[in-house]
């Protein structure tokens, strides 16, 4: 949330002139600078307030904005069905070499065996 100081507010508009010089040489141009406050950066929305029809934000909103997009995202911590899929059958596949599963049980080969696409032989 904003301060209600309207000392600390800067127009969006200035917002370009805060930030450093691009390697190119140029200045982040005025309309990235809307879009950080309307859609956000990696989920991050830059915080703005509308005072008369214009947009202002604070100095200390730009910093916590980029130090916010900067910060690499944590990973989701959703399993990897592929990967556990994939070691499941490796151990299977090993079981079964080493003897250490009855071969008289359908489920077990058929389990081992590689899935085959509809349609191929």
């Amino acid at each position: 949330m904003l301060p209600l100081n309207p000392a600390k507010f800067v127009p969006i508009h200035d917002v370009p002139a805060m930030l450093p010089v691009r390697p190119n040489g140029k200045r982040v141009h005025i309309s990235a600078v809307y879009r950080w406050a309307s859609k956000g950066v990696r989920g991050v929305r830059l915080q703005t307030v509308r005072i008369a029809g214009a947009l202002y934000t604070t100095r200390e909103a730009v910093e916590d904005f980029i130090n916010a997009a900067a910060t690499p995202p944590e990973a989701p911590s959703v399993p990897d069905r592929l990967a556990e899929h994939r070691q499941a059958m490796a151990s299977a596949r090993l079981a079964l070499e080493l003897g250490l599963v009855d071969t008289n049980r359908k489920m077990v080969a058929q389990s081992v065996q590689p899935r085959r696409r509809e349609g191929s032989p």
